[in-house]
């Protein structure tokens, strides 16, 4: 299966920006005041003129393609098996212009013509794996084995690039590299997360059904000295309305079951977030001359870990009067602890940007109600009504001991000056 889309935004500044429309019009001057001359042209209501307004080009193209292949071998009845590869290649370019003009339509570096082209790929490739094995056991079936296992591996690759170009000698030629003064900025990142997951079903009598199950999953974005993670879940749920007891109540309540789950979640850091990093900055030779240097920016975190959710959950549902109406009550509590936060460094250390760490826990608990109803229900016509509430408490338990990570090893390094070309690795190498 292939999937190719294509789209192209041509649209004015935003709202926020210093010439969008609504910022000028309704923040900077008054909109009442807006004129339209025998000529047919607009003026008045903004700071910039509307013309300086619609002269700005401000275009977003994206091009997608999203192919994937899927294979099935099912060797018994009982014993299925899934392979899916894909992939998610996504180009964005965006491209942003402000003609050179000789009515001071704009202020600042936009005001000698100014030129702004990104480059934004973002390519994901997956292998995705499932298998499952089915079996009935007891004279009549009563009991219902589903077990499934499987693996996923993800690898995400961004690409960021983007050129500025200030001071346009003509419009016709608005290119970055045909400006006076031009700059660019690169930044990339790619990240690897594998994870294996198993899961076991069980059924008595179509009556009590429970489960259990389990994902191990290791990320590239983690530090050195943290593994991989564990990520386990159990589930019930009891079927009350299936029991001989039930029959004199069916005419009422018509089906209602009681169910609990608890789960572990976890969510990794940006990929590098870990790593030790450095900044290019040019230095000033002895000579006058300009050379390739650096300093320092994140210290990393070799300890950096997933931030890890716990969450229970349990309610009931209900239906009555042969299901024309229905009751959904959930209540939740969700633990999450391990907060990714950055941490502020001293200006003393010389670190340029803060690291990532490990600290805090937060609390989310609430109530999440459905009420559901089927006043009409015909061969011609069906009313379907909903009613949805849900109350949320979130509470912060503790930021824990925030202290700086690796404390011994991050003592800001003035000894070396010049460098000539400085690659960091994903595995934290450093390369000069």
């Amino acid at each position: 299966m292939i999937g190719l889309a294509y789209n192209d935004y041509k649209v004015p500044e935003g709202d926020d920006a210093n010439y969008g429309y609504l910022t000028q019009g309704t923040f900077l001057e008054n909109p009442f005041t807006v004129t339209v001359g025998p000529d047919g042209k607009r003026s008045g209501g903004t700071s910039t003129p509307i013309a300086g307004l619609e002269a700005v080009q401000n275009q977003l193209t994206t091009l997608r393609f999203t192919p994937s292949a899927q294979v099935r071998y099912n060797p018994f009845s009982w014993f299925t098996n899934r392979l899916t590869i894909g992939g998610d290649v996504s180009s964005t370019h965006g491209f942003t212009f402000f003609p050179k003009n000789d009515q001071n339509w704009y202020n600042g570096d936009q005001a000698t013509g100014y030129v702004e082209d990104v480059q934004n790929p973002v390519h994901i490739y997956t292998i995705d794996y499932l298998g499952d094995l089915k079996a009935t056991f007891g004279s009549n079936g009563h009991i219902a084995s589903d077990f499934s296992f499987g693996s996923q591996y993800i690898n995400t690759v961004d690409n960021y690039l983007a050129g500025i170009g200030i001071g346009l000698a003509a419009n016709s030629s608005n290119l970055v590299s045909s400006a006076a003064t031009s700059e660019s900025h690169q930044t990339f990142a790619q990240s690897k997360s594998l994870g294996f997951l198993a899961q076991e079903g069980l059924s008595f009598c179509q009556t009590l059904f429970l489960q259990a199950g389990a994902r191990v999953d290791q990320n590239s974005s983690f530090g050195k000295a943290y593994g991989a993670f564990f990520l386990p879940k159990f589930g019930a749920s009891y079927v009350l309305s299936q029991e001989p007891f039930w029959s004199s109540l069916s005419n009422v309540i018509s089906t209602f079951r009681v169910r609990a789950a608890y789960g572990e979640t976890g969510r990794a850091p940006a990929p590098g977030a870990s790593l030790r990093t450095y900044a290019p900055f040019p230095y000033v030779t002895p000579t006058g001359g300009v050379g390739p240097g650096l300093v320092q920016a994140s210290p990393g975190n070799q300890n950096l870990k997933p931030e890890r959710g716990t969450e229970f959950e349990g309610g009931f549902d209900a239906g009555f009067f042969h299901d024309r109406a229905g009751i959904e009550l959930t209540y939740f509590d969700k633990r999450t602890s391990d907060l990714l936060l950055l941490q502020p460094l001293a200006p003393s250390l010389a670190f340029t940007a803060d690291p990532f760490i490990n600290a805090g826990k937060v609390e989310n608990r609430g109530i999440e109600l459905l009420v559901r109803a089927t006043p009409v229900a015909s061969k011609t016509v069906t009313w379907d009504v909903s009613f949805t509430a849900n109350t949320l408490d979130n509470k912060l338990l503790s930021l824990g001991d925030i202290t700086i990570p690796n404390q011994a090893e991050i003592s800001p390094d003035l000894t070396f000056r010049y460098a000539t070309l400085v690659v960091v690795t994903d595995r934290g190498d450093v390369a000069k």
